[in-house]
């Protein structure tokens, strides 16, 4: 099998000027060659990927960028130097878009399927030193934590990388604390991820956060070993959650997720005054080992329901605030943090929230079916009984 990775380190070493073309099927991959550096890199996959960076992220006018390119052209000039010299980009940013773009075909080149490639010797205008890269910025000798963004503008790699994994996604954004870094959708309109959400996210330390409704699941992942960077998608209603959700969790290597191993279950202790969500939580937990609380009420203070620990009613009052953000009459969310998953529910035509804690080893499928579960299991006591959950 042809290692493209090993045939551009060999024209590397021997300082070679050209241009490697790797072709599969439709599909190909161009990375030039300036004695031994990488000038430029181009693909299939991403042909705008460069100027649509410098139009977001630079703020130059596309008219002007089209004016540019169309005079390179004819010039056989590099078009990054070129809007530097009309002033409508600094080096840096012409420094940054050229590493996005390279680092997306680098990453197609890989991916191809059963690559042909060829190395064709050319001369071409010299490029500025300082616009062109060593390979090993995109593929280092040890292996690259998916967290060192700045080393291969891995953002960008890495929601090319989703968008192949899970096609179900709408949008996906890379944000660092509240900024966005890298952005990728297939619609026509991008969604925006709330500060709020984020100030939640990052000030509960959760690995995971999901808000589920009609429409389909906003999904907030904490990247590892990047503090306060996160990667947040949308997933369309149609979608399987759990699959794109753990598809997510693979392409980021989060084994820090995995839960604990798992312990002889702890006997529940009730919460609060006795009443339907006390009976109905009690029900739950003795049938489903791996569930750790059940809770209603229409406030965090005023939570009934049975734990198998006392810390574990607290779990849910922190979460309670991410119900107000959650759109539609019947919204669902779901965080995971420190191995425990917390998932909760506003209760159709009644003022009160219904919330799950439950180990992380549970099945994301067995444990988001126990909200509407849990909601007719209340209805039925309800008519048996009373009305009124409390």
């Amino acid at each position: 099998m042809l290692d493209v990775v090993a045939e551009l380190r060999e024209l590397v070493r021997d300082s070679r000027s050209g241009e490697y073309v790797c072709v599969s099927g439709e599909e190909e991959a161009h990375v030039f060659l300036q004695r031994g550096r990488v000038a430029w890199a181009a693909d299939t996959r991403h042909p705008y990927a460069f100027s649509r960076f410098l139009k977001e992220r630079g703020g130059v006018p596309e008219a002007r960028l089209t004016e540019v390119i169309e005079e390179c052209g004819k010039l056989h000039s590099p078009i990054g130097e070129k809007l530097i010299e009309h002033g409508l980009a600094t080096s840096e940013m012409v420094h940054r878009a050229l590493k996005h773009q390279v680092a997306l075909a680098m990453e197609t080149l890989v991916a191809l399927a059963n690559p042909r490639a060829v190395f064709l010797v050319r001369r071409f205008r010299e490029y500025r030193i300082d616009l062109t890269f060593e390979l090993v910025t995109f593929f280092p000798t040890q292996p690259l934590h998916v967290a060192d963004l700045e080393a291969v503008e891995t953002p960008a790699v890495l929601l090319s990388r989703l968008s192949r994994l899970v096609p179900e996604l709408s949008w996906a954004q890379v944000l660092k604390g509240k900024e966005v870094i890298e952005r990728a959708f297939s619609g026509e309109v991008e969604g925006k991820v709330p500060d709020a959400l984020v100030d939640i996210m990052e000030g509960q330390r959760l690995d995971v956060t999901i808000i589920r409704s009609s429409s389909g699941a906003l999904v907030g992942v904490g990247i590892p070993g990047a503090s306060g960077t996160s990667l947040w998608c949308e997933v369309g209603c149609g979608a399987a959650l759990g699959g794109a959700v753990a598809r997510i969790w693979t392409l980021l290597g989060l084994s820090s997720l995995t839960p604990p191993p798992q312990r002889e279950p702890s006997p529940p202790l009730t919460v609060g005054e006795q009443s339907l969500a006390v009976e109905v939580a009690l029900e739950c937990l003795l049938k489903e080992p791996a569930l750790l609380g059940v809770f209603a009420g229409e406030s965090p203070s005023s939570l009934c329901g049975a734990t198998r620990h006392d810390a574990i009613t607290s779990v849910a009052q922190q979460r309670w605030e991410l119900l107000s953000m959650a759109p539609g009459t019947s919204p669902r969310v779901g965080t995971l943090a420190s191995g425990l998953w917390c998932l909760g529910t506003r209760i159709k035509d009644t003022s009160e929230s219904l919330w799950v804690v439950a180990e992380g080893r549970m099945p994301q499928g067995l444990l988001w079916a126990q909200l509407p579960s849990l909601e007719r299991s209340l209805e039925r006591h309800a008519t048996r009984s009373s009305p009124s959950m409390a």
